[in-house]
């Protein structure tokens, strides 16, 4: 049975985990976001031994848990800025393994993601443009292998502290969150055949309203 971890465990490891070519606070924002979105319930949920993408992977700070807690047998993830695609190639390079991130043009799903057991894609969904989500989602899982699994964790609509989300993304990076409802979400991936929706959970953490949903490409 794999071990479970906690999110102050997490902290301590990032906390040691300096990304030379991130800047302070790119640095204190890896360290310490384990308080604030719930990377443990998505590793405790791993298995161990699998291949992970990230999609949307930041600095590659949960690419670095999962390579420390989850023993992967390979890692990978895109990201839209050179500098975050370096950032993360450079936490996810100490231990050998195949490991590769991609540059994403913001457009084409990466064919790379057929290749891996787990996807996974936190808090990028209120990212996209409202008008394109729901297609991109589909491109998306179109291109998963059958078997894999997505994971997808990202902020509830529904809950009034998702006005508190927007004006963390307006302060940090200039932009007002499309967050959508978690439920109908839930509903739009359980009438897509090729999905069974495996899990659906919800958290809040500090200010932040979470919701994650696990999805099983089954054809």
């Amino acid at each position: 049975m794999n071990s479970k971890v906690s999110t102050a465990e997490l902290v301590k490891f990032l906390k040691q985990k300096t990304v030379h070519s991130a800047s302070f606070l790119d640095n204190i924002k890896i360290a310490y976001r384990p308080y604030v979105c719930p990377f443990d319930d998505i590793l405790n949920y791993m298995d161990n031994e699998k291949s992970v993408f990230d999609f949307g992977c930041g600095s590659g700070m949960l690419l670095s848990l999962i390579d420390e807690y989850k023993m992967p047998t390979k890692l990978g993830g895109c990201e839209i800025t050179e500098e975050l695609v370096k950032n993360a190639n450079e936490v996810i390079a100490a231990k050998g393994k195949e490991s590769k991130v991609y540059l994403f043009d913001g457009h084409s799903i990466p064919e790379e993601i057929s290749n891996y057991d787990y996807i996974t894609m936190i808090d990028v969904l209120h990212h996209i443009p409202k008008k394109k989500q729901l297609v991109f989602l589909k491109q998306l899982v179109g291109k998963m292998k059958v078997g894999s699994e997505f994971i997808l964790k990202d902020i509830k609509k529904e809950s009034i502290l998702s006005y508190w989300n927007k004006i963390h993304d307006l302060l940090l990076s200039g932009e007002i969150g499309n967050e959508m409802n978690s439920i109908k979400l839930k509903s739009f991936f359980e009438e897509d055949p090729s999905l069974e929706v495996v899990a659906y959970t919800s958290r809040r953490m500090l200010l932040y309203p979470h919701f994650t949903l696990t999805l099983k490409k089954i054809k």
